[in-house]
């Protein structure tokens, strides 16, 4: 639980409402508890925090919610740092952010989020330790953890199989970079919503 997370949620939800921290506190807690929980100090109890909840207007599942889930912009920050690195070539730089963000909950206990992860992990063993069996397969895996949970086709997915075609292209395997670039055109021209990939390696 990211305490202080919640802490400045209820300090900004306050402002927006008008209220001090003595009118949030009164009949619910003292003003200096107010003021640690926004410090993220402490965690409020379950009644403290439904009490301020019901002052600030908002179900007490939201302050649960933000603070059991990883903030938006901080997912983004890492998909742009990663995308930095992978286009500028520092791939060794790129596979240090791999292996951090392999140890934070937030990323392998989410399938898309750790897919991230496989999809820049797969890179680095193609372009570092050159080892193109390896990577396709765990390339492949990558894509098989959300290709087959829905329809459409996701932006990342997307750019996956725009990684096969561009290996497949690298090893001389231009037929099988055709393929897939095809797939990208037609996904693109919502003629091919759900792919599936199969290696003509194996």
């Amino acid at each position: 639980m990211d305490y202080s997370v919640i802490g400045k949620k209820i300090r900004e939800m306050r402002k927006v409402v008008g209220l001090t921290q003595r009118d949030l506190a009164e009949d619910v807690c003292t003003q200096a508890l107010i003021s640690r929980i926004e410090k993220g100090d402490i965690y409020p109890s379950a009644t403290t925090l439904y009490q301020i909840s019901l002052k600030l207007g908002v179900d007490v599942n939201f302050f649960f919610e933000i603070g059991t889930t990883p903030r938006l912009d901080y997912i983004r920050e890492v998909e742009k740092q990663l995308r930095t690195l992978r286009l500028g070539g520092k791939y060794e730089e790129m596979m240090e952010v791999v292996k951090t963000k392999e140890k934070n909950p937030f990323f392998y206990k989410d399938i898309e989020k750790l897919q991230l992860l496989y999809w820049h992990k797969a890179i680095y063993l193609f372009e570092v330790k050159k080892d193109p069996d390896m990577s396709f397969r765990l390339l492949q895996h990558t894509y098989e953890l959300t290709s087959y949970q829905k329809k459409a086709v996701s932006e990342r997915e997307m750019e996956i199989l725009m990684t096969f075609g561009s290996w497949e292209s690298l090893l001389d395997n231009h037929e099988g970079a055709l393929s897939h670039y095809q797939k990208v055109e037609a996904i693109m021209n919502h003629h091919y919503l759900k792919p599936l990939y199969t290696s003509p390696r194996e």
